[in-house]
């Protein structure tokens, strides 16, 4: 039984990725897209919240300052339909999507992007 199992999801796992490739099938960058827009909708709400409470006594100026100074660094970045990881990310999938590297090493690089952009955000 447990053979049976394994083999199975091996199969398919092993399937799907060169079905898809042969299909055509792909990500259209939807998600991300959505992704993205809901942060600046977020980030936006919460700039708008600081400036109902920026004079307050209860709020610290200089704590204001500082996040008011990251959610306009987010708002710039996310308005920037275009940055340099974006381009890196669907010059990944599509190496991905035409079988010059895997699912995992696009996996791989991607985090290492992520994480050289949270380097420079500190």
């Amino acid at each position: 039984m447990f053979g049976v199992i394994v083999v199975t999801l091996l199969g398919y796992g092993l399937l799907i990725p060169w079905m898809m490739r042969i299909l055509g099938v792909s990500d259209d960058g939807s998600v991300e897209r959505e992704i993205r827009r809901g942060r600046l909708v977020a980030a936006e709400a919460a700039m708008a919240y600081m400036d109902r409470i920026e004079g307050e006594d209860w709020v610290p100026a200089d704590h204001l300052a500082v996040l008011r100074y990251r959610y306009m660094h987010e708002v710039a970045h996310l308005d920037d339909e275009d940055d340099d990881l974006d381009a890196a990310r669907r010059a990944l999938k599509e190496a991905r999507d035409f079988g010059i590297i895997g699912d995992e090493e696009r996996i791989r690089v991607e985090t290492q992007l992520d994480l050289e952009r949270q380097i420079e955000q500190v």
